[in-house]
């Protein structure tokens, strides 16, 4: 630690990845210097994936072109507010047990490789896939009951099923939240925004798309919302910030389930384009006709085209 600063980096920049995190428990000294010096490494690609009490991680590294997988499981423990990880599909008898919900000790060691990645990505991916269909959360027996005793006794295992369906559903949003607030609470501390070439994101909200969007520079966002079931709430209509410096500068956008907000004239710089909009003027028509991009589609649902005053049946069909 008494070596300058300068030369300290440069020996930093030339350590691998996992050496860096070890190298960063040794000591505070090392790991506020490793924390300031956030050294290049040879991380490629950041896979999260929020499965059912689940978290994987996918880290893919770049070692001289050759391309190294490593996993990481987070699920919750056999007792209450505890949690299991493990590495590489191991049997989860061999992880190590930990005290606490396996949310936070996700962001826990995962806080420094997001807060300190410094070398651009190739792919970042943040995919929420913990809920069920709404008829697996419902699931009840075929079989009717058919004495006036059993009737009743089905009648109230219904009404309890029911109930448990919802506690479910909701500990599951909870669960999801959770982990995308706490990704962006670490992304929003970097001093500047965590750098990647494709961006994907499949969550419940539109308003996560819109917070984790300004802390990370892409160049293409492929955007879905996340399924919470037929009958789960959620915010379908995506409106994007046209002045967050992310979207002035995007080449490819690409949106699947959720309702774009946004003026047809906020898309006009971006050269692919695939979104989704609940209805559509006549001018934003004549606009996209005259733009010509390279890949421009609009899938138009709920409601159909606008009529303007004047227009005749005949022309509203066209």
């Amino acid at each position: 630690m008494d070596m300058p600063h300068l030369v300290m980096e440069q020996v930093l920049d030339n350590v691998d990845f996992l050496t860096i995190l070890n190298l960063r428990k040794v000591c505070k000294s090392f790991r506020n210097l490793i924390d300031d010096i956030k050294p290049i490494n040879n991380l490629i690609i950041i896979r999260i994936y929020l499965e059912f009490r689940r978290i994987k991680v996918e880290l893919v590294f770049d070692f001289e072109e050759v391309f190294v997988n490593f996993f990481l499981f987070y699920q919750e423990g056999p007792e209450e507010n505890s949690c299991c990880i493990f590495k590489d599909f191991v049997e989860p008898e061999f992880a190590v047990q930990k005290d606490g919900h396996f949310v936070d000790a996700f962001l826990t060691d995962f806080e420094p490789i997001l807060k300190n990645q410094r070398s651009k990505l190739t792919e970042l991916e943040i995919k929420v896939n913990c809920f069920y269909y709404d008829d697996d959360y419902s699931f009840l027996s075929q079989s009717k009951p058919q004495s006036i005793f059993s009737r009743f006794l089905f009648k109230k295992f219904e009404s309890v099923s029911t109930m448990t369906c919802i506690v479910e559903r909701r500990q599951d949003d909870n669960i999801a939240n959770e982990m995308i607030d706490g990704i962006w609470r670490i992304l929003e501390s970097r001093t500047v925004p965590l750098e990647t070439g494709k961006l994907k994101l499949i969550v419940p909200k539109s308003s996560q798309v819109v917070r984790l969007l300004r802390s990370i520079k892409t160049n293409s966002l492929h955007g879905n919302r996340a399924n919470q079931g037929a009958s789960s709430p959620g915010d379908a209509d995506l409106t994007l910030d046209s002045k967050c410096e992310t979207f002035k500068t995007m080449e490819e956008l690409v949106i699947s389930k959720f309702y774009m907000g946004n003026p047809i004239l906020d898309f006009l710089h971006i050269p692919k384009l695939n979104i989704i909009r609940d209805s559509i003027p006549r001018e934003d028509i004549l606009i996209i006709k005259q733009v010509g991009s390279e890949f421009f589609l609009i899938k138009l649902t709920r409601e159909p085209l606008h009529m303007l005053p004047g227009d005749s049946d005949e022309t509203y069909a066209k």
